[in-house]
């Protein structure tokens, strides 16, 4: 459903991202043969609106500058029918929806190690969590943790951060690497209260904000909302350019798939293959995980398996 207007497709996702693809192309073309169009008519109209002057002008005698008057008269009626026309044209022209358009301050992430995990224990009551597990990640890896619900993997990502101590095992992590932590529903994430007095802090001037963050589709007016009244996806996106813009090597990304819209979750792909770090992302889209992840990992028995 978009801008007024359902679409029907017999089978999957994929087809219904290959009919929305073949729609906007042929948008496209229609709106290219529309625009010819309408500039031949605009070029009709100055061409005879032009002749009409230079006669009425030029001419000497009264029966010459009658007929020029009268041709300047007819081009006006011309005029007022060509911009009719024109009119309709504008309206057929069909509406193409803006490309997310992602250009973020550059800087590079050499391969450093952030968290190694060596033989990694966590029970709760009767239950272990996590038994025996090992993990290492380096800034430039890019990882999907899949799993049950109820199998660790937020255990997993705190113990990764270091909000939570294991019971037993060796962990380690790097404090020069510069890590970023988007918890399930973004808990605690934004400080101030307006979207964009979240990301002044940066040192990226305010023109250059609105502009990362419109590149993400969120809009002028967006911005100086309350957080609390943007949606969740809004929201998201706006992490991962708050995140971009601290420059952030690597992230931990908790579930960000979760009550997003498709518009939504393809924005968060493509801000994912723009940063320029790595990051592990808990997540239970499949066609997102085969997207924006090098890797698959799944969190089963308290171990990890490699798909």
């Amino acid at each position: 459903l978009e801008r007024g207007h359902l679409s029907v497709v017999r089978g999957g996702y994929s087809l219904a991202l290959e009919h929305k693809e073949r729609t906007f192309q042929a948008q496209v073309e229609k709106a290219v043969v529309l625009r010819k169009k309408i500039q031949s008519l605009q070029e009709a109209m100055r061409r005879r609106m032009g002749w009409g002057v230079q006669r009425e002008n030029e001419t000497i005698d009264s029966s010459s500058r009658r007929l020029a008057a009268k041709v300047m008269k007819s081009a006006k009626a011309m005029e007022r029918r060509l911009e009719r026309q024109k009119a309709e044209l504008e309206s057929e022209k069909p509406w193409i929806e803006k490309p997310v358009a992602l250009q973020f301050p550059a800087y590079d992430v050499g391969r450093r190690q952030v968290v190694r995990l060596e033989d990694i224990y966590k029970t709760y009551g009767d239950q272990t969590v996590l038994d025996g597990l090992n993990l290492m990640l380096e800034t430039r890896d890019r990882f999907a943790l899949m799993g049950e619900n109820g199998s660790g993997k937020t255990t997993l990502l705190d113990i990764l951060m270091g909000r939570l101590d294991p019971d037993h095992g060796t962990f380690y992590s790097n404090p020069g690497v510069k890590i970023g932590y988007v918890t399930q529903g973004l808990v605690g994430f934004y400080e101030q209260p307006v979207f964009l007095h979240n990301f002044l802090h940066t040192g990226v001037s305010e023109s250059e904000i609105r502009q990362f963050l419109g590149g993400a589709k969120l809009r002028r007016d967006q911005v100086l909302q309350p957080v609390e009244t943007l949606s969740y996806g809004e929201r998201m996106r706006g992490a991962i350019v708050k995140m971009i813009l601290e420059r952030v090597e690597f992230m931990v990304l908790d579930e960000p798939t979760t009550h997003l819209d498709i518009e939504s979750v393809e924005v968060l792909e493509s801000l994912l293959k723009a940063f320029p770090g790595g990051y592990i992302a808990v997540s239970h889209d499949r066609r997102f995980v085969s997207e924006v992840a090098d890797e698959i990992w799944m969190l089963k028995a308290g171990g990890l398996e490699r798909l």
